[in-house]
């Protein structure tokens, strides 16, 4: 109680660095910040998720990008501008319901180069109602 807000900091900098480098474990940190802090537990996990979906989204666009544009044919490029003509919509459905695990939607993102502005407005409203719910 006396020193929520650094238990608050430290937890969300715990959060943020694992959903940065690819551990699944949102659920595990969602559920335990719920616990530990209550409705302010949504608010903490939206911007820890958030910032860390938005780190690893950006070292794969950066890091990978050329190399995959070099190494696939034209598949993949039908496949990006299809994503990238809806994107917002496919990461919010991906959001809403989570078929495959956050980091995945997280790469895949960076490496079909979804617009940061797109990626980051679906991530924190496709991810409020589970967040909430859990």
């Amino acid at each position: 109680q006396e020193h929520s807000l650094i238990a608050a900091l430290v937890f969300m900098g715990i959060y943020i660095s694992t959903i940065a480098i690819a551990v699944p474990s949102a659920l595990f940190l969602t559920l335990t910040c719920g616990f530990l802090f209550g409705a302010w537990g949504i608010p903490y996990v939206l911007i820890s998720s958030t910032l860390g979906a938005a780190i690893l989204f950006s070292a794969v666009k950066i890091a990978c990008h050329d190399w995959l544009d070099q190494k696939t044919g034209k598949w993949l490029k039908q496949m990006k501008q299809g994503f990238q003509q809806n994107a917002f919509c496919y990461l919010l459905g991906l959001r809403l319901m989570p078929v495959f695990p956050f980091c995945i939607v997280n790469i895949v993102s960076g490496l079909l180069n979804v617009k940061a502005k797109t990626f980051i407005s679906a991530t924190i409203i496709g991810t409020l109602p589970g967040t909430t719910i859990y």
